[in-house]
């Protein structure tokens, strides 16, 4: 179970038992369901997630999971769903087959938390949620659904807001293509505004593409919009276009892209993977990578790459870290914050020296604006030598 711990435990009657557990590091949620004898697992899935609201099983033995799915997890593997994504906290609910195939994943309106699922003979699913909600579904094959159900940023998944290039995920089902394709350079050298029959607008703005399939897209705002304004994010596949999405325009919407949760995609001062066997020395200039930190000067045409002479970041970065011997948040040296050369724009650099005051896991996070006005990112990790 990923080395975290149960949440929630049920068994159908044919004795299989399917459990609920949250893993480390922010590792989302994950349902699996064991043989009879418990000596071997028929499925295991991992669910965006946070909180168990609880599990049950209909006499078919399909599973259904009722969890809480927070602004960070945008990437919940919605199908069918009755509803978009809310941009901050919401609930949700995964239907499996027997095999861990998901049958219908929903996002729900309820209360403030889940706190149990019940189903009944008939397939009838009743909600518990704090407050004392109660939210109940019924069979209905004629029920409208929606196609796109989520947007967040590429590296956090964070869904509160947008930003002016950059680097987004689209999350739904019937999206595009099966097979996913990655999107190729046009002849002007930049991401194409449609790849597979698929197209993505904001304001009517097209999008530059990176990657399309089924249930995710990665795209690209457009530089063109304003903070404090409402973007219409829509996707026509195949000629047909699927319901829009309302999301807020901030001026930054910072993340920081990760190779695991929480521990970021960093290279080492000599070019190479920061990890627990490859640790950054005391003393030495790390980068990271990261999207959303705002407008540039002067501003690229949208998913161009960046060259030489480069562009510069409108809005200061700065980063902190939590010091192991003084206990609380200390500047970190930044050499350099910017756009990522050679890159398609809309990709950051960061270039930062390690602290010598900590060893082993190094946490940091990144603010963007004067005096961080933009916020704060979600903790992060890069290694370093004890």
């Amino acid at each position: 179970m990923n080395g975290g711990t149960a949440l929630s435990l049920t068994a159908d009657t044919t004795g299989h038992a399917v459990v609920a557990s949250n893993a480390f590091y922010g590792g989302g949620l994950t349902v699996t369901r064991f043989n009879p004898q418990g000596t071997g697992v028929t499925f295991s899935r991992n669910v965006a997630g946070e909180d168990s609201g609880g599990l049950a099983v209909d006499a078919a033995s399909n599973t259904y999971f009722f969890d809480s799915v927070l602004p960070s997890v945008a990437n919940y593997p919605a199908r069918n769903s009755l509803l978009p994504c809310t941009g901050g906290g919401q609930e949700a609910l995964t239907v499996f087959d027997g095999n861990g195939t998901i049958l219908q994943s929903t996002y729900v309106q309820g209360g403030p938390y889940p706190l149990g699922v019940f189903v009944r003979p008939d397939s009838t699913v009743d909600l518990f949620s704090g407050s004392l909600a109660v939210t109940h579904f019924a069979q209905n094959p004629l029920a409208q659904t929606v196609q796109l159900a989520c947007i967040g940023s590429a590296a956090s998944w964070d869904n509160t807001a947008v930003s002016p290039g950059e680097i987004v995920s689209l999350f739904g089902s019937g999206l595009g293509p099966a097979t996913g394709t990655q999107a190729q350079l046009d002849a002007a050298g930049k991401f194409p505004a449609e790849a597979a029959d698929v197209q993505v607008t904001f304001n009517g703005t097209p999008s530059p593409l990176l990657y399309v399939q089924d249930s995710q897209i990665n795209a690209i705002a457009p530089w063109s919009l304003q903070a404090g304004q409402q973007a219409e994010v829509c996707v026509v596949y195949n000629g047909t276009a699927t319901n829009c999405l309302h999301a807020a325009v901030a001026a930054a919407h910072h993340g920081v892209f990760t190779v695991a949760p929480y521990m970021a995609a960093a290279l080492d001062q000599d070019g190479t993977l920061n990890s627990a066997s490859n640790p950054a020395k005391v003393g030495a200039v790390v980068s990271i990578f990261a999207t959303g930190l705002g407008a540039i000067d002067p501003l690229p045409p949208n998913g161009s790459i960046v060259g030489l002479p480069l562009p510069v970041d409108v809005l200061p970065v700065s980063m902190s870290t939590i010091s192991a011997t003084q206990g609380a948040n200390i500047p970190i040296t930044v050499d350099y914050a910017g756009p990522a050369p050679f890159e398609v724009a809309g990709v950051s650099q960061i270039n930062f020296r390690v602290d010598a005051n900590v060893g082993g896991l190094y946490a940091t996070f990144l603010y963007v604006g004067a005096s961080g006005s933009e916020g704060q990112s979600n903790p992060f990790y890069i290694y370093v030598a004890q």
